[in-house]
């Protein structure tokens, strides 16, 4: 279980597309939707698998 802990990812945009650039090991994968209303992506680390999701 996860509980407690933090992540720290720092990510860089190109157009509607992010890629991790540095932070906490693993990766982070993200897009903006809809005019940049929304944003979905997933996070993977050897020790976790997560998806997320939000809109403005």
């Amino acid at each position: 279980m996860w509980e407690g802990q933090s992540l720290q990812a720092q990510s860089r945009f190109a157009e509607v597309m992010a890629t991790s650039t540095g932070g906490d090991d693993g990766t982070l994968h993200g897009r903006f939707y809809g005019s940049r209303q929304g944003v979905a992506g997933t996070v993977e680390r050897a020790d976790l698998t997560a998806a997320f999701g939000a809109r403005r």
